[in-house]
């Protein structure tokens, strides 16, 4: 049985729960990461900021804004509340993430989460490309009290197969460890049963895991179009499409009346990046992180 307190929680802290398959056309290039299993897009280049690294659907004046439930984040308050992100990485030095950053290897030396991609070091799971560090300044911004547990799976040089191993093995590992939330930013058209076998497990154990819903600018009710984990129909999988901040749905963004669950903010978000940067991002990605 889904633990309700947790789902009520990130629901909550989301306070956004829209359908709305309407279109916009917003301008943007499409940086495609090489592998199977996710897709992001940048809106701009990486800017230097230390003192701001939040994004305009935090603003109570927007119509799209996320309205951030104060009762659900004392409830918060209340007890650790650990999301393992499951993407490129995290910057541990970032000046807005340091404190989030869960260390679950205390007796290794700067230990602060698990790489499984091939070339890394085991817990060194350091961001090269921008992506998590990015998605986890949203998790951040929406609960500042949140612990982060990176676990990397993207290596650029991989193949498509190698890195799908790896996110299951980094899905593996964040059940085994009793993580309240996973975020995986992330997907693709591959259903794998291993994949989903612990998935399952995660549903038992009440495991929430907010997933993306693609950036193919599909219906993904369409079996020829399902997008994996997002479409597994679990009960405890929240799958997130895009809205811009005129709630309307990104271009990019897919939809599905069955398959997609809530829309979140996903339109030129600024967060976190590698080096105390900020940067704009655009997808499914960022507007996951939201929830």
């Amino acid at each position: 049985m889904l633990n309700q307190i947790t789902k009520n929680l990130s629901l909550l802290l989301c306070g956004f729960a829209l359908i709305n398959n309407s279109y916009s056309t917003p301008k943007g290039k499409t940086v495609l990461l090489k592998q199977k299993r996710a897709k992001t897009q940048k809106q701009a280049t990486p800017q230097r900021s230390l003192a701001k690294f939040e994004s305009w659907a935090l603003d109570s004046s927007i119509a799209a804004n996320i309205k951030v439930d104060t009762k659900a984040k004392a409830l918060a308050d209340k007890r650790e509340v650990v999301v393992a992100v499951i993407d490129t990485g995290i910057d541990p030095n970032h000046p807005y993430l340091k404190n989030n950053i869960l260390k679950p290897n205390k007796m290794i030396a700067n230990g602060y989460g698990v790489s499984f991609a091939s070339r890394d070091k085991l817990y060194n799971p350091k961001d090269q490309h921008g992506h998590g560090t990015h998605v986890s300044g949203i998790i951040k911004s929406v609960f500042p009290s949140v612990k982060l547990l990176a676990l990397k799976y993207y290596d650029p040089k991989a193949s498509g197969q190698a890195n799908l191993e790896a996110t299951i093995k980094a899905l593996e590992y964040a059940v085994d460890q009793n993580v309240d939330i996973i975020n995986y930013s992330g997907g693709g058209p591959e259903s794998s049963a291993r994949e989903l076998s612990i998935l399952r497990k995660a549903e038992k154990k009440g495991i929430l895991i907010i997933a993306a819903a693609g950036n193919e600018r599909s219906n993904i009710d369409k079996a020829r179009n399902a997008y994996y984990p997002a479409s597994y129909g679990l009960s405890n999988i929240i799958s997130v499409s895009a809205v811009d901040h005129r709630i309307k749905k990104v271009a990019s963004s897919n939809w599905g009346a069955n398959s997609v669950d809530l829309f979140a903010p996903g339109y030129n978000i600024k967060s976190a990046y590698p080096n105390a940067r900020a940067s704009v991002m655009t997808g499914t990605s960022q507007a996951t992180a939201f929830v």
